[in-house]
C-alpha cells in the first residue's frame, strides 16, 4: 500500500470519528434540574383558597395538598413561583405541600394546613385523617420507570412512596388511589407510603424486573 494510500485512509478515519463526536454533542440533552421550594404563602387556607409557592425549577409543575392535585396552578415564566387554588376533595389538617415536575419531586419543609369550612371545627371537617391502608398493587412486578397502580384507603396527603426503601415520584389521584414510576436504583421489596398520620406497608414484596437483553 502506497503512502498516499495510508495518509487517504487516516484523513477518512479522522474525518468520520470528528463526525461522530459533533452528532453526539447535538443529540445530548441537558438534565432536567430537580426542583425546590424556598417558602410558601399564606400557610394556612381553606379549600378554593390560591396559594404562592416560591421555588426554583418548577417548571411544569404539579402541586399537591395533602396528596390532593391542586385544582388549577400557574407557574411564571422563570419557574421561580407558582400559584396554586387547593382542590375542593382536599382533606382538612396539615401535611407538606408537594410538587412534581420533570426533574423530580420535592416536599416542602414547613406544613401547610387545609383549614376546615368556616364555623366547623377541625375535628368535625370533611374528614379527619386516619392511618394509611394499602389493599392492592398493580402490577406487583415491573421494571424501572413502570408505572404501578397502589390502592388502598387514606393515601391522601402522602409525602413520600418508596419501593423497597427507595422514594419514588407519584401521583394522588384520590385518597384510595396513587401511581408511582418503579424508581431508579430500587430493589426487590415492600411498597410503603407515608402520610402525616403514619406509614401503610404492603404485605407482599414487588419485584423489580430486569429487562432482557
Amino acid at each position: 500500500m502506497s503512502h498516499a494510500s495510508i495518509r487517504y485512509g487516516l484523513s477518512l478515519l479522522a474525518l468520520v470519528v470528528s463526525a461522530s463526536v459533533l452528532g453526539g454533542s447535538a443529540l445530548a440533552r441537558p438534565s432536567v434540574a430537580a426542583p425546590s421550594i424556598i417558602s410558601f404563602t399564606p400557610t394556612h387556607a381553606m379549600v378554593g383558597a390560591t396559594v404562592t409557592i416560591y421555588g426554583h425549577n418548577l417548571t411544569g409543575a404539579q402541586v399537591q395538598f395533602n396528596g390532593m392535585n391542586a385544582k388549577q396552578v400557574t407557574v411564571d415564566s422563570t419557574g421561580t413561583h407558582v400559584k396554586a387554588i387547593i382542590d375542593p376533595e382536599t382533606m382538612d389538617g396539615p401535611s407538606q405541600i408537594g410538587i412534581i415536575t420533570p426533574g423530580g419531586t420535592v416536599n416542602s419543609t414547613m406544613v401547610f394546613t387545609v383549614d376546615p369550612p368556616t364555623g366547623a371545627p377541625a375535628q368535625t371537617g370533611r374528614a379527619v385523617a386516619e392511618k394509611p391502608l394499602i389493599k392492592s398493587i398493580t402490577p406487583i412486578h415491573a421494571r424501572v420507570g413502570a408505572k404501578v397502580t397502589i390502592k388502598g384507603a387514606n393515601l391522601g396527603g402522602a409525602m413520600w412512596v418508596k419501593f423497597g426503601g427507595v422514594k419514588a415520584l407519584y401521583t394522588v389521584p384520590s385518597a384510595s388511589k396513587i401511581i408511582a414510576r418503579v424508581p431508579k436504583k430500587a430493589h426487590t421489596g415492600r411498597i410503603s407510603v407515608k402520610t402525616s398520620v403514619g406509614v401503610a406497608t404492603h404485605v407482599q414484596p414487588f419485584l423489580v424486573t430486569i429487562p432482557l437483553g
